[in-house]
């Protein structure tokens, strides 16, 4: 190996180094990162520190399509908001209504990843209000360990993009990724 490359791969592992540790807790801080775009729901916290997802308001079908940079329920858990009201939680006891609910609640929330990244599942994912029929589409795939979900009435974890027509979904397109279960 000649000089000039041994300096540039030294160079390159020490500024890996040290710009690369401050963006470690912040990514593992924030398990779930919205899609920029319109269908990107608004992220909270609640009193005990946990993160609630106020999902996007349901179509006339009942479907509350959310995208998401990043998608991940570390060991802490998740909420996903399907009330319309003040509710008692099990994650995080009582959180405030999902003001994206000013009529019915979904009864399928799908969360559908854009990003690159794969799902990790390490904790219980929970719906706050009604029970609602939860979505995980990632087609960079998903991995689930200790995941478990409360108040969901069925879940469905995929690879493949949601295919939807006239506001329901009919099905998946699959073309990549695995789901590994722990």
């Amino acid at each position: 190996m000649n000089i000039r490359k041994h300096t540039a791969m030294a160079i390159f592992a020490a500024l890996l180094a040290t710009n690369s540790a401050p963006w470690i807790p912040m990514a593992l801080a924030n398990p779930v990162v919205p899609d920029q775009g319109k269908l990107g729901p608004k992220i909270e916290e609640a009193r005990n520190g946990m993160t609630v997802v106020n999902i996007n308001t349901p179509n006339d079908k009942g479907l509350s399509h959310n995208q998401y940079n990043a998608f991940n329920v570390d060991e802490k858990g998740l909420i996903l908001n399907n009330a319309n009201r003040p509710v008692n939680t099990e994650l995080a006891g009582y959180i405030m209504g999902n003001p994206n609910l000013v009529g019915p609640t979904a009864n399928t929330i799908l969360n559908e990843v854009t990003g690159t990244s794969s799902t990790s599942m390490n904790g219980a994912l929970e719906v706050a209000g009604n029970k609602a029929h939860v979505i995980i589409a990632n087609p960079n795939g998903i991995s689930v360990n200790n995941g478990t979900f409360i108040n969901a009435n069925s879940a469905t974890l995929t690879t493949g993009n949601p295919i939807i027509n006239n506001g329901s979904i009919t099905g998946y397109q699959v073309q990549q990724g695995s789901i590994t279960v722990g």
